[in-house]
């Protein structure tokens, strides 16, 4: 048999063992970070847009939701323009204005979330922007009803069973992501 390449994140031991090597700056603690709660936010302006999720700015799911609905359509479509500028041949097509969604909420009909295990209990989320920390969104507004329902149902189902989360430090455990589509004309869930 091959013997195989050592990552770089391993040391081999004399006897022909290996062992994770721990970088000095993964064991220190990260930085304390003051953070404001729901209830301690200081009230909006008249000009300052209503966010309508608590999840927002730490959830990624929806970067542009700090915009007036008509300035979130541009932006998507100067981000279609900008892709097709790379290609000569679709580069002189015509971008038509974006159509607004009638739902504005409830209307995501799959998601992909990651399952975590931390001191308050289990998380079940999405990575905060540039980090691998758990935003719990298992109550997003823009998820349908239907999403929200099945996720509470998955979260007492991996309690109740004692389902292990895995856990990417040390590389063991049974559940990372829970991926759950529904179907929205005939009221169906596959996790």
């Amino acid at each position: 048999m091959a013997s195989r390449k050592p990552s770089p994140r391993s040391l081999p031991k004399k006897d022909g063992e290996r062992r994770v090597a721990r970088r000095q700056e993964n064991r220190r603690k990260p930085p304390l970070q003051l953070r404001r709660f729901a209830d301690d936010k200081p009230s909006p302006s008249p000009d300052e847009p209503r966010l309508p999720c608590a999840h927002y700015p730490d959830c990624v799911g929806c970067p542009l939701i700090g915009r007036p609905y008509g300035e979130q359509l541009e932006a998507k479509r100067a981000v279609v323009i900008e892709a097709l500028a790379r290609y000569p041949a679709l580069a002189e097509l015509e971008v038509p204005e974006v159509v607004g969604s009638p739902r504005a909420f409830g209307y995501r009909n799959q998601v992909k979330l990651v399952v975590r295990k931390a001191r308050r209990g289990r998380l079940i989320g999405v990575y905060r922007p540039g980090s691998h920390q758990i935003v719990d969104i298992r109550h997003c507004p823009v998820h349908h009803q239907l999403i929200n329902s099945v996720l509470a149902e998955v979260a007492r189902l991996l309690d109740q069973f004692d389902i292990e989360a895995y856990d990417e430090r040390i590389g063991r455990g049974v559940l990372r992501y829970v991926l759950i589509r529904i179907g929205t004309w005939n009221k169906t869930a596959q996790v």
